[in-house]
């Protein structure tokens, strides 16, 4: 059976405009291997079970925080006499790409956070402590209509991404079974992060052969095991959400906006984007300022 994929289109809260979903969960049983298009953090304040991205299985247990990558496969294991209460707390790719100031910075601290690292650790208590605290006044801020709740939101977001950046080294990695083919220097956290970083700059995969001293095939077959999608896909997806982010918060031509996102070609850019949004960049740029203008 393949992994179920978890659309942010298909979020309500996402789709209204706010680029975020949060909530709490209560886990009583075994949730199937699944991937989204939005990238997840999630933060585990009681129980125990075990999770297992892109086939590395963790430990959960209070403290413990995960970054789920956009596209990678993650799942969970419960005992029958056990459960998990967690936060899980959604990001909209599309935030990652707005022209913001504000936003762009929470980019650069999230991008600059040891990438390399394992994507599951285990706080100490005084940290596990204001990460609880913070996801608490959030999960208030986002469910209350109360004045500038999302500004609050966004400023408690801040909070919490540099008290993970200041205590990222000091982070016990929680044991697993590591392929040792990551710990290279040129392993895939690595290339997922370079392409993070320059996906709109001309990028293939020779180009990263040559820069990361590996073989193509290894790139492409590591990089579809680690995210659950090809180079390809996951270099066009980050494309597209800049440019859907563009043609929303922009009057920049379109043919400026392919030029902008990576695309030498303006033809393929059209292409592309009706491919993945099913209609032309100017009905989406209509539809869109529509869906702004009566809010």
């Amino acid at each position: 059976m393949f992994p179920k994929y978890y659309l942010e289109e298909n979020d309500a809260k996402i789709n209204s405009g706010f680029p975020f979903n949060l909530s709490t969960h209560v886990i009583t049983s075994n949730i199937p291997p699944h991937g989204h298009n939005f990238l997840e953090l999630h933060y585990v304040f009681e129980g125990h079970g075990i999770e297992i991205i892109n086939g590395f299985e963790y430990n959960l247990e209070p403290g413990t925080i995960a970054c789920v990558l956009p596209h990678q496969i993650h799942e969970m294991h419960i005992s029958s006499w056990n459960q998990v209460s967690l936060f899980n707390f959604g990001i909209s790719l599309k935030f990652f790409f707005e022209s913001e100031n504000f936003n762009l910075s929470l980019s650069k601290l999230l991008f600059d956070i040891d990438l390399e690292a394992i994507p599951l650790y285990l706080l100490n208590e005084a940290t596990a402590n204001k990460v609880h605290t913070i996801l608490n006044e959030m999960l208030l801020e986002y469910y209350e209509a109360k004045a500038f709740n999302q500004l609050l939101f966004r400023s408690k977001l801040v909070e919490l991404l540099i008290i993970f950046y200041r205590f990222q080294k000091s982070i016990e990695l929680i044991p697993s079974n590591i392929n040792p083919t990551f710990s290279k220097k040129g392993d895939i956290w690595t290339i997922v992060h370079f392409v993070y970083v320059n996906y709109r700059e001309d990028l293939n995969l020779k180009i990263l052969s040559k820069k990361f001293n590996l073989s193509v095939p290894y790139i492409s077959s590591n990089f579809k095991n680690f995210l659950g999608v090809n180079f390809h896909t996951f270099l066009r997806t980050l494309r597209i959400e800049h440019a859907c982010s563009l043609l929303t918060s922009s009057n920049i031509s379109i043919s400026d906006i392919a030029y902008e996102v990576g695309y030498q070609s303006y033809s393929t850019f059209i292409r592309v984007f009706e491919s993945c949004k099913g209609i032309a960049p100017t009905a989406y740029r209509k539809i869109e300022t529509n869906k702004k203008a009566s809010f």
